[in-house]
């Protein structure tokens, strides 16, 4: 079966931009990042996308569309020209790992004004499903709303699937308060077996129920929380002052001795769930929401060598 279809109205040019939270710069960013480089570390002997058949490395297995980050000595100019657009040839059939996003989307992702961490998380997520499709993985989008975890769009690898990440996820704004380890228990069971699941959320919420449902979904498919913090979050004001709860709006006055004991309960809560999270299985990764999505996904993700 083909990786992409070979219309013309699906071509991708290397130099558009694939929506709002997919501009050049971050496409050109992303070129050296492979989605499976965290696992590959973990099993260095054997890769996330073994063979689906056995076969020799130069067989050939099928052309597909390049895109941005693509190796162009693997361009087929042959086919290319017959064709009219850029065309790869790809030597195996990878085993598919699709991917999952978990998207928080309550009123404490809308914090601060400016570059929220919704809009990171969004970003994140783009990004993301960007690597998943170019790999050849289908991705579900899931956003938290209300009572649980809503899925809002399911892409399946084709050019027309890269301009639609963003057209998904610009749209979406924070509303409603939920807890999320209340919600992740409830989508544990549906989400996809056998891929990956990535929750990008600013983690409020119950921490043992947050474990405990981290472990369930580990049962399924390998996981991954992306802990999206603002620094306003991690560091209060020096010297006191007023703020605003997140989630249900009190206001509540701060000194500067609640500033450093807020400062040593933040970090504290951190390393908890960082710990919760690996002692579930997961991997835990840190991302703050002023900080180029680009350094997140490296820090994660490493360098392809």
């Amino acid at each position: 079966m083909r990786w992409f279809a070979s219309s013309s109205t699906d071509r991708v040019s290397e130099r558009d931009a694939l929506g709002p939270l997919l501009p050049p710069a971050l496409l050109a960013a992303l070129s050296g990042l492979d989605l499976v480089s965290a696992a590959r570390r973990r099993r260095s002997s054997e890769g996330v996308h073994p063979a689906l058949r056995h076969g020799r490395e130069e067989e050939f297995f099928q052309h597909r569309p390049y895109v941005r980050g693509d190796d162009l000595r693997a361009v087929d100019w042959r086919a290319s020209a017959r064709t009219g657009h850029p065309l790869l040839k790809e030597r195996h059939q990878p085993a598919r790992r699709p991917l999952t996003l978990l998207l928080d989307t309550t009123l404490s992702m809308q914090f601060p004004e400016g570059r929220s961490k919704l809009r990171q998380a969004k970003v994140l997520a783009a990004a993301l499903a960007f690597l998943a499709l170019r790999r050849g993985d289908s991705v579900e989008i899931l956003v938290l709303r209300g009572a649980g975890f809503e899925r809002v769009a399911r892409l399946r690898p084709a050019p027309r699937a890269l301009h639609a990440i963003s057209s998904v996820l610009e749209p979406l704004e924070a509303s409603g308060e939920s807890d999320v380890a209340v919600s992740l228990e409830r989508t544990a069971s549906s989400v996809s077996r056998h891929g990956l699941a990535v929750l990008l959320s600013d983690l409020y919420g119950d921490e043992g129920r947050l474990f405990r449902a981290l472990s369930t979904l580990r049962r399924l498919t390998e996981v991954a929380v992306v802990h999206v913090l603002a620094a306003e979050e991690k560091e209060l004001p020096a010297g006191g002052g007023t703020l605003r709860e997140l989630e249900g709006g009190a206001v509540v006055s701060v000194d500067a001795g609640a500033t450093r004991a807020h400062r040593v309960r933040v970090a504290q809560w951190r390393e908890r769930l960082r710990g919760g999270t690996q002692a579930s299985g997961g991997e835990f990764v840190d991302a703050d929401s002023s900080e180029p999505a680009v350094d997140v996904l490296t820090r994660w993700l490493g360098r392809i060598p």
